[in-house]
C-alpha cells in the first residue's frame, strides 16, 4: 500500500496519522496552536476586556463612539466562538480511530469496533456544507452492509471544490486498498 500521498493529504488537512508497518493509524485532529490562540481565544478575551473596561470606567455614559467600540469587541467575540466552534466540528469529525490495512479499515467509536472489508462495504457518502462565507465543510463517511454509519474523515477548506476533490480521493484510495468496486 503506497500511502506517501495519503500522508502529505492529511498533513495538509492537519489531520493526526501514524504509520505502522502496513497499516496507517488515521486518528484525531491535530491542534492548531495558531488558529485556536490567533483566532480563537484571542478575540474573545480581548472582546471581553474592553467591554469589562468600558463598564468598569463608566465611559459608556460618555458617548462619542462607544457604540462602534461595543460593535467592536462584541464581533471580536463572535469571531473567537465562531472559530472554537470550527475546531471543535473538525475534532468530533475525526475522533474516531481508524486503521487502513491492505485488507480492511477498523473504525473504533464510542459503540464499538467494526471491520469494513470489500464485502461489508454498502457505500462511501460524501457531504459538504459552507460553515461561513469561505469556509466548506465536508465529510466522508462509509456505509456498511447493515446501513450503519461510519465516520472516516473530516475536513475543511477555502473552496468547495478542494473539499470534494480531497474527499473523492480519499474514498477512491480507500476502495482501492480494500479492493472495493465503487
Amino acid at each position: 500500500m503506497e500511502t506517501s500521498i495519503l500522508e502529505s493529504k492529511l498533513k495538509r488537512n492537519k489531520i493526526h496519522f501514524l504509520k505502522d508497518g502496513n497499516s496507517i493509524v488515521i486518528g484525531k485532529q491535530k491542534i492548531d496552536y495558531l488558529m485556536l490562540i490567533g483566532l480563537g481565544i484571542f478575540p474573545i478575551v480581548s472582546g471581553t476586556g474592553i467591554l469589562i473596561f468600558m463598564f468598569s470606567n463608566d465611559i459608556l455614559s460618555e458617548g462619542g463612539g462607544t457604540g462602534k467600540i461595543i460593535a467592536l469587541s462584541i464581533g471580536l467575540m463572535s469571531t473567537g466562538l465562531f472559530t472554537l466552534s470550527r475546531l471543535k466540528n473538525k475534532k468530533l469529525n475525526n475522533s474516531n480511530h481508524k486503521t487502513l490495512s491492505n485488507s480492511m479499515l477498523v473504525v473504533k467509536n464510542e459503540f464499538g469496533e467494526y471491520r469494513l472489508t470489500h464485502s461489508t462495504i454498502k457505500d462511501y457518502q460524501i457531504s459538504i456544507q459552507q460553515v461561513s462565507e469561505d469556509i466548506f465543510e465536508g465529510n466522508l463517511a462509509i456505509v456498511d452492509n447493515e446501513n450503519r454509519v461510519h465516520q472516516v474523515i473530516g475536513m475543511e477548506d477555502e473552496k468547495e471544490q478542494y473539499v470534494l476533490d480531497d474527499l473523492k480521493w480519499f474514498s477512491n484510495f480507500i476502495a482501492e486498498t480494500l479492493n472495493v468496486e465503487k
